[in-house]
C-alpha cells in the first residue's frame, strides 16, 4: 500500500549481513586418504595413520587391433598378351656436311684426253673398240676396214675379221704366211704354202703303220690338218668341194695332179666305171697336158685314183676290195708304186 501524503517515513532497514571476522583462516592441507588436515599439523609430522592403498598399475599391452586390411589375392594373374614391339626400320642420316662440289664458275671444263688403244672407246683410228687403225690388230669378229686391221691370220672380209675359208685364199691376201695348220672355215687344216705355188687345202693323210679303214665316214676327226697322223674328212663333206685349180694325190717322190672337175664320193668304186673320167684320169703339171698313166680305165679304188698296173703310177686315196699282191687293204691309201710305206695324201685348191 502506498504512502499518503502526511504519512510518517517507513523505518529503516536492519542490516542483515553478518560482521565478517577478519582472522585469515588455517591453511588446510588435504591427505591422500581424502582427509584435510591443516598446514601446521602436516608441518608438525602429526598426521593422522593412514594406510596408503595399492596402486594398481593398468595393463599397459596394446590392445588387439581388428585387421582392417584384407589379404591380397594371392592367385597367379592372367597371361596378359604383350603387343609386337618390334624396332621400325631406323635410317641412318648423314649429319656430316657436304663439301659443295660445284666447280667454280671462272674454271673452264676439262678438255677431252686424247684416244689411246685401251680407253675402252672406239676413237681415234681405230675400227672396232681400242683395235685397229694405228692401235694393234683386231681378233676375229672384230670389225675392221682393211687387212691390217686383223690379227692374222684371219682376214678383212665384209668389214670383219673372219677365218679364210680356203688356204688358197689366205695365201692370196697373206702371201707371206708359211706351211702349217690354220683354223679356217668348217675346222682345222694344213695348208701348203710353198709347193705348187702354195694354197693347197689337205683333206686326206695316210702315214705308214697307220692305214685308213673301209669307211666313207669322218676317220680320226680330231687329227684333221696334221701331217704325222692318218685322217680322211668324210663323203659328206669332201663331196661339196669345188677346186678352182686342181685337186693333187702325193707320195714321198710324185704329184699326180686330177681336174677340179672330180667331184670325190668315196661312195663311188671305179672298178664298176668302165670309161675314162675326171676322177681316174691323172696329169703331171695343172695345165693338163700331159696324161700320167696314158688314159688307163680301169682303176681300183673309191672317189679318186688312177691306175697302170704298178708300171707307171697307181696312186689313189682309197683303194678297192680288189685282190691285189702288194697287200694294200680296201679303203687304205697306196703309193705310186702301190704299196703303203710311204705317206700318201691328198690335197685341193
Amino acid at each position: 500500500m502506498f504512502a499518503g501524503c502526511g504519512d510518517a517515513p517507513p523505518a529503516a532497514a536492519p542490516d542483515l549481513r553478518a560482521p565478517i571476522d577478519q582472522a585469515r583462516p588455517a591453511d588446510l592441507v588435504a591427505l591422500v586418504d581424502g582427509s584435510v588436515v591443516d598446514a601446521a599439523t602436516a608441518v608438525d609430522g602429526a598426521l593422522p595413520d593412514a594406510a596408503v592403498p595399492d596402486l594398481a598399475v593398468p595393463d599397459l599391452a596394446a590392445p588387439e587391433l581388428p585387421d582392417l586390411i584384407e589379404p591380397p589375392d594371392q592367385t597367379s594373374p592372367p597371361d596378359l598378351a604383350l603387343p609386337d614391339l618390334a624396332m621400325p626400320d631406323l635410317v641412318t642420316i648423314d649429319l656430316a656436311p657436304k663439301p659443295d662440289l660445284t666447280p667454280p664458275p671462272d674454271l673452264a671444263p676439262l678438255p677431252d684426253l686424247a684416244p689411246s688403244c685401251n680407253d675402252q672407246k672406239k676413237n681415234g683410228s681405230e675400227t672396232d673398240i681400242d683395235c685397229g687403225g694405228s692401235c694393234p690388230a683386231c681378233g676375229l669378229g672384230k670389225a675392221c676396214a682393211v687387212l691390217n686391221d686383223c690379227q692374222a691370220p684371219a682376214l678383212c672380209k665384209a668389214m670383219m675379221c673372219q677365218a679364210a675359208s680356203t688356204c688358197l685364199e689366205l695365201k692370196a691376201q697373206r702371201p707371206a704366211t708359211p706351211d702349217g695348220s690354220y683354223a679356217l672355215v668348217g675346222g682345222a687344216a694344213y695348208c701348203d704354202m710353198t709347193g705348187d705355188g702354195g694354197g693347197w687345202n689337205l683333206v686326206m693323210n695316210q702315214v705308214p703303220g697307220q692305214l685308213l679303214p673301209d669307211s666313207t665316214a669322218d676317220v680320226n676327226a680330231a687329227s684333221f690338218g696334221t701331217l704325222n697322223q692318218s685322217w680322211r674328212i668324210g663323203s659328206a663333206t669332201i663331196k661339196k668341194i669345188a677346186p678352182t685349180v686342181a685337186w693333187k694325190l702325193t707320195d714321198a717322190g710324185n704329184k699326180v695332179y686330177l681336174k677340179p672337175a672330180c667331184v670325190v664320193d668315196w661312195t663311188v668304186d671305179y672298178l664298176a666305171v668302165m670309161a675314162p673320167n675326171v676322177c681316174t684320169t691323172g696329169y703331171k703339171a695343172t695345165d693338163f697336158s700331159s696324161v700320167v698313166n696314158g688314159g688307163w680305165v680301169y682303176t681300183g679304188a673309191h672317189g679318186i685314183g688312177i691306175n697302170n698296173s704298178g708300171q707307171n703310177c697307181s696312186i689313189r686315196a682309197y683303194n678297192s676290195k680288189d685282190p691285189n699282191p702288194q697287200g694294200v687293204p680296201a679303203g687304205g691309201a697306196a703309193s705310186c708304186n702301190y704299196t703303203t710305206i710311204e705317206r700318201v695324201s691328198l690335197w685341193y685348191k
